[in-house]
């Protein structure tokens, strides 16, 4: 396909036929600023429900990853429709477009990690008055299975997150036996989303 000089990495298709003559007539570095700002007009915006049973101001990597997540998403332009467990406290740093909190159950002998219960009505009420355009559920627990269930009724595209290998974690919590039980429900959990993101390098 044949391509625009002053912006290779651009297609001329990308572009009406009006716009070829004023890009002939500017600089190089206007050019890439006139099509950032082109392409900040016509990247598609989404609605985004992201469900998760840990959020700040728990402290632990999931909960502060997927801050910095919905703060980025939020930046560019997508809604977030924000799934999780009552808190306590609040989180100043981020206000997500709409939320939806169900009851939390402490973890018997840890009191501090809470999971969220599976109140099926409340999350597909949620998501169907929100209406996202994909379900992104970030943990596996009740909350999780039940938001699964919800968008998978509703025909709408789940992706999912594996941050933490819960596996290993059940020999600490005396479950160890609970090992190739928990082994696999994570791999028919993640196996019935379209996507599921994993941490890299990159």
């Amino acid at each position: 396909m044949e391509q625009v000089s002053a912006f290779g990495h651009l297609k001329q298709q990308d572009f009406p036929e009006s716009f070829k003559f004023y890009f002939k007539n500017k600089s190089a570095q206007n050019v890439q600023n006139d099509i950032r700002a082109l392409n900040d007009l016509v990247r598609p915006r989404l609605k985004i429900a992201v469900v998760t049973e840990t959020w700040p101001p728990e402290i632990n990597g999931v909960a502060l990853s997927l801050l910095q997540l919905c703060k980025g998403l939020q930046q560019q332009g997508h809604k977030i429709l924000l799934i999780r467990p009552e808190q306590k406290q609040g989180c100043s740093q981020f206000a997500p477009n709409k939320e939806c909190l169900v009851l939390a159950q402490a973890i018997p002998r840890y009191p501090s990690l809470k999971f969220g219960w599976p109140q099926f009505l409340k999350v597909a009420g949620a998501i169907d008055a929100f209406e996202p355009d994909v379900v992104h559920i970030v943990t596996e627990g009740p909350l999780g299975l039940a938001a699964l269930q919800a968008a998978k009724t509703k025909k709408i595209p789940v992706s999912s997150g594996f941050h933490s290998a819960f596996q290993d974690f059940s020999r600490f919590f005396d479950l160890a036996f609970l090992l190739k039980p928990i082994q696999r429900y994570l791999c028919w959990f993640h196996n019935s989303t379209q996507l599921t993101c994993v941490p890299s390098r990159d």
